[in-house]
């Protein structure tokens, strides 16, 4: 039992005729979906490419304020507070060999950037 679907019969037919037509398990079906993946290895372009492509998505509704999210920025920026003051006492008080700025301004940076991601997250 051989398979007579040739090339130009499967791209120029509609894809549920091969599925009334053809018997079960003669030949290897290829999906549809892989069209235009082989007429672009076959170099035989129909359309210009434009319809390919989303142009635009516009979605414009606003997240709402989440009062739980803003009252634990609000907690970890006064833990983040009281970290640094510690930070800079305990550096003082012991002596140590560091800065305690090389502690303090990654968290102070980090926390920002969460802060500001979290404030400007309905601008698009």
């Amino acid at each position: 039992m051989g398979c007579d679907i040739t090339y130009q019969k499967l791209f120029r037919a509609p894809a549920w005729t091969f599925a009334l037509s053809a018997p079960p398990r003669t030949c290897m079906m290829v999906p549809r979906m892989f069209a235009n993946l082989l007429q672009l290895l076959n170099r035989q372009l129909t359309s210009n490419g434009d319809d390919a492509f989303v142009r635009e998505v516009r979605v414009h509704h606003r997240v709402s304020r989440n009062r739980r999210s803003e009252q634990l920025l609000l907690w970890g920026w006064i833990l983040i507070g009281v970290k640094s003051v510690a930070m800079f006492w305990l550096v003082d008080r012991y002596a140590m060999p560091l800065n305690a700025w090389w502690i303090v301004a990654p968290t102070l940076i980090a926390a920002a950037v969460c802060t500001w991601v979290y404030l400007k997250r309905n601008r698009g």
